[in-house]
């Protein structure tokens, strides 16, 4: 089975715990008992001394008592104010208690480095007692030293073995851990692109899974939804082309079944230029709803003239409306200065003309753009029996215009809006003068 660089991951980062919490429990340990150690060393190193005080106190006058003394790691020496009275221990240790005793305070304590690079310790006490005595006691501290190499090895020599156990039982956990994302990679493995319905099961409480879990159910909802558009954008753009290809089509075959005068040919290809503009606005329109499903979002930074803004707008759909056999007119116009992008308030402008064009009645079609309060309004009037809502977005035929509109509306933080009085239908889009 190949090493799992994930699971090796994990069980690194355990044992690098495991190594910080071992390493920090030896230390502390490590000096609990050291200091424990030198506590009691201390602590026996004065009872020493306050035993040999008594001793002295009680022996009878050849001294047997002190010469009776156990031998061990201590020396001593025993100091009336007319002088030394008996000394007992390693000539080491007495030596290092005539060299630093002198000048020293009742129970102060002080450490040496004997010749042999040994260190021991010394203490001075005494008694109340008349005649006062001085007692210097000196001991060797190398069975602590001996003790806390010995225990600084066991310490040190457990680390690497805590750690590489450590390192071993956390792969091999990481596999235990890790069964939660198996099962969801296997749950995710049989979901087939053409079923986004399916879903990770989700568990209360949640916890970090269940989490990405909710993330990735989130993600095929969306992905669905994206699907679901795509479909009716595909949908939508057959449905739009659909008519002016039928148009050239038919128009083309008409043209070539038989031989035909120049003025028939001109009037045929009229015919297909104007399917192939409208084609062209569809494919501008496709386009632009195209930008809207990704998510675009266009800039809002150009300041535009409202008057120049409906003036070229008539300009431009001028010929469209001579080919429909409508006039256009401009009704209110405002010299003011409105912010937003220019080239999609320009194809709205457009959008707003084909439609009334489109599905007006007779009559002129008029434009206008003019602000009032704080909004931009930007309209377009014809006469025609009033639309039924909620059928508005399809005025267009297939609802292609007007969603291009409520999105060009949107992005400018604005609305679309439809009111129909005396006969006259009116669309006008409204937004921020400073979107």
């Amino acid at each position: 089975m190949p090493i799992s660089r994930l699971r090796l991951k994990l069980a690194a980062l355990f044992a690098a715990a495991v190594l910080v919490a071992v390493s920090i429990v030896n230390i502390t340990l490590y000096t609990y008992l050291r200091r424990d150690a030198e506590s009691r060393f201390t602590r026996q190193l004065r009872v020493s001394a306050l035993g040999v005080v008594a001793a002295f106190r009680q022996q009878d006058s050849e001294g047997a008592t002190l010469h009776e003394w156990p031998a061990g790691a201590e020396a001593f020496t025993i100091t009336e104010a007319d002088g030394e009275k008996f000394r007992r221990g390693s000539q080491r240790l007495l030596a290092a208690i005539v060299q630093t005793a002198s000048g020293r305070q009742i129970d102060e304590m002080w450490a040496v480095r004997l010749p042999n690079g040994v260190r021991a310790r010394l203490t001075v006490v005494s008694d109340t007692v008349s005649p006062a005595v001085r007692v210097v006691v000196a001991r060797s501290t190398q069975d602590i030293e001996e003790l806390g190499v010995l225990l600084a090895r066991w310490l040190l020599l457990s680390i690497p073995g805590v750690t590489l156990f450590a390192l071993v039982a956390g792969y091999f956990l990481a596999r235990r851990a890790l069964q939660p994302v198996r099962e969801m990679t296997s749950a995710i493995r049989q979901i087939e692109p053409d079923d986004l319905s399916r879903r990770l099961p989700v568990r209360e409480p949640p916890d970090e899974l269940d989490d990405l879990a909710t993330q990735f159910n989130d993600m095929l909802l969306r992905l669905t939804r994206a699907r679901e558009r795509n479909r009716a954008f595909i949908a939508q753009a057959a449905h739009q082309l659909k008519t002016p290809l039928t148009i050239v089509r038919g128009e083309s075959e008409l043209g070539l079944d038989r031989a035909r005068d120049p003025e028939e040919y001109r009037v045929t290809l009229q015919r297909v230029r104007r399917a192939a503009d409208q084609m062209a606005r569809r494919v501008e329109g496709l386009f632009l709803l195209a930008q809207a499903d990704a998510g675009e979002r266009p800039t809002l930074t150009d300041e535009i003239e409202l008057d120049g803004l409906a003036l070229e707008g008539a300009d431009l759909m001028r010929g469209r409306a001579q080919r429909a056999r409508r006039s256009l007119e401009l009704d209110r116009v405002d010299s003011a200065v409105a912010h937003g992008n220019a080239q999609l308030l320009r194809e709205a402008l457009m959008e707003l003309v084909e439609n009334a064009l489109k599905h007006g009645g007779d009559g002129p079609v008029r434009i206008s753009a003019y602000t009032e309060g704080d909004r931009a309004h930007l309209a377009v009037a014809s006469a025609g029996p009033p639309i039924e809502t909620p059928a508005q977005p399809r005025v267009d035929g297939g609802g292609l215009g007007l969603s291009i509109l409520r999105w060009i509306a949107a992005m400018h933080r604005g609305e679309l809006t439809y009111a129909a009085a005396d006969g006259v239908n009116t669309f006008t889009l409204t937004w921020p003068l400073k979107a």
